[in-house]
């Protein structure tokens, strides 16, 4: 699918470029609108709706954030890392110790790795959520969201042998400040964010040293290469030193060697076109999901056919079967004794029992088992007092709490194991209007 729209969006500009040509090759300036001073969202907002037209509807684009909306930061995993929450863990705590500030209000995306170096990226979710608002709005169709210090970087540089040796690309935004990225073999060795001025741009020698002092507090060799990316005119060396320097210019976004670095938001379509593997593996789902739905399909049938088949013979059958009465069996003694012993315990006042229990037993008193025995009609408690006078006066109280009845102390002891030294007694308790309590 071509890209139709690329917007670059900055804290200073919104553009707005047309791609043309096969696979947007060629890119023309379309708009641009500055941003004003103030609320940079607010702003940006404005400028989206003057930039982007009504006819743009439904066009593939691509979006381009600039370096001063946007936080780059290598992180290091753990050496005990095994999942994707670990890599999202320590880039959280390293953006929080390079910022001074949690990560809850910064969206942040990577190339995670989880036994090498990565390089992280941090965009105010603020911004993310009023860029997709605007593209929904528009009903644009968004391809990519991500920065464009990692989309710009032309094909001939990533192939240059040289430069993936130890090429750099750095971008600058043409006032005082840039971003320096280390390449070995198409892996970022490290990022630095340092002040340049224009000044030290236009001396190739303060240029020269510049370079050597970022590599230096990278801890990676000076570049051997450069792919500079900078406003238009504002970067007029063809070498610095004896490193070669190449213009970047606007890319499509055809390259996915930096697509985990992308705010978008998931949909099918882009997880297809991320590459050709996408296609592929549609491809071969469509057969093996025609193969099983067709499988499932006869299985369906099958299945209705074997109930149509039941509900004949249950139809046939079930009328005579129920004529067939199975032959009744006579219970046993012994069961008949289970079952009235049963039905005796069932209809015992346990309910009753214990609410009368409860309510008699003050705080300082602690139940510590009860059992009941429905064939003797009795409750067998084991509890603990703090002393003996406090467990004669719970005696008491049992004795006039119905439906609790005859009260018996079985026997008492002092913990002397306890610091405490409490006093553990064990009773035994009859209730009134019980069945078979005329009979006693």
């Amino acid at each position: 699918m071509l890209e139709r729209l690329r917007i670059d969006i900055t804290r200073t500009a919104l553009e707005v470029h047309e791609l043309h040509g096969w696979g947007g090759r060629s890119c023309t300036l379309r708009s641009r609108q500055a941003l004003p001073a103030g609320d940079p969202i607010e702003g940006l907002k404005a400028a989206w709706a003057k930039s982007v037209q009504a006819g743009d509807a439904n066009r593939s684009t691509l979006i381009a954030l600039g370096d001063d909306w946007l936080r780059f930061f290598m992180v290091v995993p753990p050496p005990n890392a095994q999942r994707l929450g670990d890599c999202r863990a320590a880039a959280g705590m390293r953006f929080e110790r390079l910022y001074g500030e949690p990560d809850t209000d910064w969206d942040i995306r990577a190339r995670w790795h989880a036994t090498r170096p990565f390089v992280a990226c941090a965009a105010p979710r603020a911004l993310v959520s009023a860029l997709h608002a605007a593209a929904e709005h528009s009903r644009l169709r968004v391809r990519a969201l991500v920065p464009a210090l990692f989309l710009d970087w032309p094909t001939k540089a990533r192939t240059n042998s040289a430069q993936r040796r130890a090429g750099w690309v750095v971008s600058w935004d043409g006032g005082a400040k840039a971003t320096a990225v280390p390449l070995l073999k198409g892996q970022p060795q490290g990022l630095r964010s340092a002040d340049l001025t224009q000044d030290t741009v236009g001396d190739a020698p303060r240029l020269r040293a510049w370079l050597d002092r970022q590599a230096l507090l990278m801890g990676v060799p000076a570049p051997q290469a450069l792919v500079i990316q900078a406003p238009k005119n504002a970067w007029h060396h063809a070498t610095v030193g004896a490193i070669p320097c190449q213009k970047a210019t606007r890319s499509t976004g055809s390259s996915r060697a930096w697509s985990e670095i992308d705010f978008a938001k998931p949909t099918w379509r882009r997880v297809l076109r991320s590459s050709w593997l996408g296609y592929a593996a549609l491809t071969l789902a469509i057969g093996p999901c025609a193969s099983a739905g067709w499988q499932l399909s006869a299985a369906l049938q099958e299945q209705r056919a074997l109930q149509d088949a039941q509900a004949e013979l249950e139809a046939k059958w079930g009328a005579r079967a129920r004529v067939i009465a199975s032959p009744t069996k006579r219970p046993t003694d012994a069961q008949v004794v289970a079952v009235n012993r049963a039905i005796h315990q069932l209809n015992l006042p346990w309910a009753s029992m214990l609410e009368a229990l409860e309510a008699a037993t003050p705080a300082r008193i602690a139940l510590l088992s009860v059992e009941p025995d429905a064939r003797e009609q009795r409750m067998n408690v084991t509890a603990e007092a703090a002393t003996p006078e406090a467990m004669l006066a719970y005696l008491s109280q049992l004795k006039e709490r119905a439906p609790l009845g005859a009260v018996k102390l079985i026997k008492h002891e002092v913990r002397e194991q306890d610091p405490m030294q409490p006093v553990r007694f064990w009773i035994e308790t009859h209730w009134r209007n019980a069945p078979g309590e005329a009979s006693r």
